[in-house]
């Protein structure tokens, strides 16, 4: 059965993910401050991304491998005071879980593997305005066992005005960001709407088609690193005093 949590455990986890991410702006700054301090900054590339959001109870929902915003929306900030303007706000898409290596070897005046399936967007943090996609594909593997157990998996596709997402039997989600951002109305059964969801559906099976993605694609439980939470718990506090030295 679904136990929806209680109002004193939602409060709880609420808590203590706004603490996280209270703990990583204080750390960050802290590792900001002494790059300047050690006279570093101007030729570091400091890159923050995180590979997945949280839905935090919006739509009912905790954790993340949902299509929804607040699950696959990521913090992306970037410095490099000798080769990025400051203060810069890029409103393009870009997918970091395959822009992040291209953009980084661009920077870093490396070539980028033929067989590398992202773009770089060094040229966007660097002041241009050309767009490098059209759309971000989004993708869930069907997972059978664990904590993280998906049954049935989903594909789909973010653009800068809608979100789609498909099982391998139909369609499923379908929101106009422009006019729904908080994605409380599903368009899917929408008559008006099936030129466009079906246009979607056809970007998606192309996308799946370059990368190889077949629905029978699955995430295996455990992965060959798995550590149980116990045990890196216990790296953690072990490795905690020395994970910053500051001179």
């Amino acid at each position: 059965p679904n136990d929806p949590d209680t109002q004193s455990a939602a409060q709880k986890f609420l808590a203590g993910y706004y603490g996280l991410v209270t703990g990583v702006d204080e750390n960050v700054g802290r590792l900001l401050a002494w790059l300047d301090s050690a006279h570093l900054a101007e030729d570091t590339i400091v890159y923050l991304v995180s590979d997945h959001g949280e839905m935090a109870y919006e739509h009912g929902c905790r954790g993340k491998k949902v299509c929804y915003e607040a699950s696959m929306r990521v913090p992306l900030i970037a410095r490099w005071p000798r080769g990025w303007p400051a203060g810069r706000v890029v409103e393009h898409l870009v997918d970091p879980a395959v822009d992040t290596m291209p953009t980084l070897l661009t920077a870093c005046g490396l070539p980028i593997p033929p067989e590398v399936q992202g773009t770089s967007f060094a040229g966007l943090l660097a002041g241009d305005d050309e767009p490098i996609r059209d759309a971000v594909y989004y993708q869930v593997l069907l997972e059978k066992e664990g904590p993280e157990a998906t049954p049935i998996p989903e594909r789909g596709l973010r653009t800068r005005r809608w979100l789609y997402m498909r099982t391998p039997d139909a369609p499923q989600m379908l929101f106009d960001l422009a006019a729904d951002p908080l994605e409380m109305n599903n368009l899917v059964a929408s008559p008006a709407h099936a030129d466009v969801m079906r246009e979607l559906d056809a970007i998606t099976a192309e996308y799946m088609s370059i990368t190889g993605d077949d629905w029978d694609i699955q995430a295996v439980f455990p992965p060959t690193d798995f550590l149980p939470h116990s045990e890196g718990k216990a790296i953690y506090h072990r490795t905690l005093p020395t994970a910053i030295v500051e001179p």
